[in-house]
């Protein structure tokens, strides 16, 4: 519970502090009422009154208040000392938990709880785990006995940092880009296996030129 949720606790919500500083049946100017409870509480406790219709204004400038209820039940009040005795929020009305959450009266807090037992794998003496099998292992038999770290094999590689392009693919680029940019077409390069046609005929190749014997 806040500071002002205790002090509502105490003395009563402001609704009620405000009414309760009135007589029934008399006409109270409000600046009377501000002054004797305070102009902080008075402003709460007046929209709040007369929410719960404990008061009206009168009046012909509407500056005066007038308590028409003769019994006053502080039912927040009630609510905030059970949660006093009570103070878990699940055994309070969700509604009435977030009402007074809105108004800043109570805080939520958790509060948890570990209990720690020994596992399976528990050891006196911390085992630093092996992350890999060495021909040394191997030859002595020590890997039987040894414990391994699993290995993640969805783990991501390292991004390396190095490499470069080849000089020739640079001058390729190069000449690619001149030509694209003088109007020619890229050919389609998928194709690995031609025809003689498209290969020598287009071309206008000799018939008795060697490159056509394979």
């Amino acid at each position: 519970m806040t500071g002002e949720g205790e002090q509502y606790e105490r003395v009563g919500t402001p609704e009620f502090q405000y009414a309760s500083a009135l007589e029934v049946g008399a006409e109270t100017l409000k600046t009377d009422v501000e002054a004797k409870i305070g102009a902080q509480l008075a402003k709460i406790g007046f929209a709040k009154a007369m929410k719960n219709k404990w008061v009206k204004i009168t009046g012909d400038k509407k500056q005066n208040v007038l308590r028409i209820a003769e019994e006053l039940k502080d039912e927040d009040q009630a609510q905030l000392k059970v949660f006093v005795a009570k103070p878990t929020v699940e055994d309070h009305d969700k509604k009435m938990v977030d009402q007074f959450k809105k108004r800043k009266l109570i805080n939520i807090t958790s509060q948890k709880s570990y209990k720690v037992t020994k596992g399976a794998s528990y050891q006196q003496v911390r085992v630093k785990l092996e992350t890999a099998l060495t021909a040394e292992m191997l030859r002595t038999g020590e890997w039987r006995n040894a414990s391994f770290k699993k290995t993640n094999i969805n783990a991501v590689g390292q991004i390396p940092q190095g490499g470069h392009l080849h000089p020739l693919l640079k001058v390729r680029s190069q000449f690619r880009e001149i030509l694209l940019s003088m109007g020619f077409n890229e050919m389609p390069t998928n194709r690995w296996v031609e025809s003689s046609f498209w290969n020598f005929d287009t071309l206008f190749q000799p018939q008795s030129h060697p490159a056509r014997d394979l």
